[in-house]
């Protein structure tokens, strides 16, 4: 009886070892995402321009009134610690749509933007959502450490928000398709990502990818995508612009 209680209580030990292990290894891959993104975008050898974090998220289908989108602005406002004297504060409203909007800059000088957005239905329903964007040169600052700020704001709040990051660099000049080839390479190499799919047009290559260390995607078809890439040369200006996105590049490139 005692060398079956003796193993009894091992395999438990060994089941609890193994479950708290695979959750800590779960939340240290997805909570690395915007970490990986950084590598990566260092291994490609271009100079950062800027990065920006997107967050998104749906509030109840019911009609707020303009004071509760006020209040629930200024509340992300305040926790992102938006310095007063920079602010701008946008109030729009009409039969279809009302909508409140703060932009301003933190201590680091971090570009922020709150928009909270409520479409008027009959029956007094319809769509409404949060977003947040910041903006600045992150990738010394710590792109994973804003993320987890904005995300316990949202979390303050019962929102469950979506996030999108997207890290912009240039090269001088025009790259050949041999240089082209190899930052896509690095880049996939990089994240320990396999090619999903692509496209290549005249000054413009796009390769979306999945890499299990970057967390949760989006849906192409019945496939996975975490990790969006594209090079464009911009001949004005005599350079070469990468975007590197997770889960995809949103922003107009």
């Amino acid at each position: 009886m005692k060398k079956f209680f003796r193993a009894f209580f091992i395999l438990l030990f060994i089941i609890i070892c193994f479950v708290f292990f695979y959750t800590t290894i779960h939340n240290i891959n997805f909570s690395r995402t915007e970490t990986t993104l950084v590598e990566v975008f260092k291994s490609t050898g271009a100079d950062a321009v800027s990065s920006e974090i997107y967050f998104w998220s749906d509030l109840e289908d019911i009609l707020h009134g303009m004071d509760e989108l006020e209040d629930l602005a200024g509340a992300f406002s305040g926790a992102l610690k938006l310095k007063d004297d920079m602010l701008t504060r946008s109030i729009r409203e009409n039969q279809h749509i009302q909508t409140v909007e703060i932009s301003g800059t933190d201590a680091e000088g971090r570009l922020i933007n709150i928009s909270i957005q409520q479409e008027k239905e009959a029956g007094d329903t319809g769509e409404c959502f949060i977003s947040v964007s910041v903006m600045h040169d992150m990738l010394d600052e710590g792109l994973e450490e804003i993320k987890n700020t904005v995300m316990e704001v949202f979390a303050e709040h019962n929102l469950d928000a979506r996030v999108n990051s997207c890290i912009t660099g240039t090269f001088e000049g025009k790259l050949g398709d041999k240089e082209i080839d190899e930052i896509r390479d690095r880049v996939l190499k990089a994240a320990g990502a396999r090619k999903v799919e692509g496209l290549a047009e005249e000054h413009l290559i796009s390769v979306s990818a999945y890499s299990p260390a970057m967390g949760d995607g989006v849906k192409s078809g019945n496939r996975s995508i975490n990790l969006n890439l594209a090079i464009r040369y911009n001949a004005f200006e005599d350079k070469t612009y990468i975007w590197l996105g997770t889960p995809v590049i949103t922003i107009e490139y």
